[in-house]
């Protein structure tokens, strides 16, 4: 591809990418506006269904094997970071698959899991999504439709007076304390969790 100026004003020139095949801009989420030599800033120019408030900070983003995002968001809840099972649950679908040229919302999901605060996602070889929550201290496999197929971890997270790093039971293989991440080993099926919020150990 390459890059096309064009003129949005006389102090800020706009550059788009042209596809040279067929001479039209690709339909991408986002270009790039140039301000000035040294600024840079991304302008939204196409609908994807989600104001930037219903869909809050994105954790962590997922490729499909047939090219869809997965986004995993907040949907504008602010973690309680000190005790992060506090946190509002939040209502909303905080798992997006979007269109990667089109920005469409394509299906949403995981209200019903009462996420507090998002963070990992993973897919895997077979396009499983799996994904953190440090205030549910748990981990979640779903499949591409939105069904849960695996829980992780006990409910609850850890026991009383073991919520500090300092204090943590890394030896519990049956609770997670802010798990931050997972991941699957294609080969051997192997889930590998990033337990290190609270607890110090994979």
């Amino acid at each position: 591809m390459s890059a096309k100026e064009t003129e949005a004003d006389s102090a800020s020139p706009l550059l788009s990418l042209e596809d040279p095949r067929n001479g039209r801009a690709p339909a991408r989420a986002f270009e790039v506006a140039v301000e000035s030599r040294t600024t840079w800033k991304l302008e939204p120019f196409v609908n994807t269904g989600l104001s930037a408030l219903d869909m809050g900070a994105v954790s962590g983003v997922g490729i499909l094997s047939d090219g869809l995002l997965v986004a995993f968001h907040r949907a504008g809840v602010l973690p309680d970071w000190k005790e992060p099972r506090k946190t509002e649950t939040i209502k909303t679908d905080p798992l997006v698959l979007i269109h990667p040229e089109t920005g469409e919302t394509i299906r949403s999901f995981g209200a019903q899991i009462g996420f507090k605060v998002p963070h990992g996602v993973f897919v895997d070889a077979t396009d499983n999504i799996w994904v953190t929550d440090v205030g549910l201290h748990q981990v979640f496999k779903f499949d591409q439709q939105g069904f849960l197929l695996l829980t992780l971890g006990a409910e609850g997270g850890p026991l009383p007076g073991k919520e500090r790093q300092e204090d943590s039971d890394n030896s519990d293989p049956t609770r997670f304390n802010k798990p931050a991440d997972v991941s699957v080993d294609p080969d051997s099926g192997t889930i590998f969790v990033a337990d290190g919020y609270g607890n110090s150990r994979v």
